[in-house]
């Protein structure tokens, strides 16, 4: 049974109207179903996302190097898990969807010196 998956919408687990399931391109396997977002269910992700953005930019830089940070270190300690997830969603060798997640570890690693 493939696991359902929703949307978190300001801070809050949203199911959605309908749902669509993501597929393995290169074998057709169904990997989870998610949510299909209404036009308010958008609105509303922008909403909570740029009152976010104000919060993350009133914060001292400590602070948002430390989440940064944070960000990181769990990245990495869940690098495997996430390579392989992309890997199956986008069809690409395990080894690419690897590096991917390598990139985005020191991406944010690199925000958070900055």
């Amino acid at each position: 049974m493939a696991k359902a998956y929703n949307m978190l919408i300001g801070g809050k687990w949203v199911n959605g109207k309908g749902r669509m399931e993501v597929r393995n391109p290169y074998d057709g396997q169904v990997l989870g179903t998610v949510p299909i977002a209404t036009k308010g269910e958008v609105e509303a992700a922008i909403d909570s996302a740029q009152r976010a953005f104000q919060t993350f930019s009133q914060m001292p830089a400590h602070q948002r190097s430390k989440i940064l940070e944070n960000t990181s270190n769990l990245l990495n300690e869940r690098k495997r898990e996430v390579a392989e997830t992309l890997s199956k969603e986008s069809g690409k060798p395990i080894r690419d969807a690897t590096g991917e997640v390598s990139r985005a570890v020191q991406t944010f690693k690199f925000a958070a010196e900055e």
